[in-house]
């Protein structure tokens, strides 16, 4: 408040005589505002001592590495949005909009015509599971379809005999 008394007197230096009423008034508002300020803060500090309040770090999110990968990306939208909740959608909109190629969805499924089952089907349903999660105008019989159509014959059969519906329903047949 120092500062604020320093220019009121410099604006009363300079208005001609015969206000020194207003300029001792304005000198009693500054010294009533200076001790209600002064009480608030004390009032404050009381508070939150009797309260036991504490200063409370946010929670941040760790740094983006700038990785154009998107599971980088989807970790770094979690964290987020657990961080700030209810605003999810609309920040996975503006942060995958602004972080992921625009050809993320043509390079999984570009990616997803090399995917086979040739190793273990673990490898394989984590591979297949990377690329559907990109890819988001399939339907879900077309999905299910291509996750078995992938597997080695003998889980073909195995696969085809249990009949799923669904992909989550192709994927637990399959392991």
């Amino acid at each position: 408040m120092d500062g604020m008394e320093g220019r009121v007197q410099a604006i009363g230096d300079a208005i001609p005589y015969g206000h020194e009423e207003e300029i001792a008034h304005l000198h009693r508002k500054i010294e009533e505002l200076e001790n209600t300020c002064a009480t608030l803060m004390k009032a404050r500090a009381n508070n939150e001592k009797s309260l036991g309040v504490r200063k409370v770090k946010a929670p941040q999110p760790r740094t983006y590495n700038e990785a154009r990968d998107s599971k980088v990306v989807d970790n770094f939208i979690f964290e987020c949005g657990a961080i700030l909740p209810g605003n999810r959608s609309r920040l996975e909109e503006d942060i995958e909009g602004s972080l992921l190629p625009e050809n993320t969805e043509f390079v999984a499924r570009k990616n997803l015509k090399d995917v086979k089952h040739t190793n273990s089907i673990r490898d394989y349903v984590t591979e297949f599971s990377s690329c559907m999660l990109e890819i988001s105008n399939m339907s879900e019989k077309y999905r299910t379809f291509e996750s078995i159509n992938r597997l080695k014959r003998w889980a073909q059969q195995e696969g085809m005999r249990q009949n799923p519906r669904t992909l989550s329903a192709a994927i637990f047949a399959a392991e």
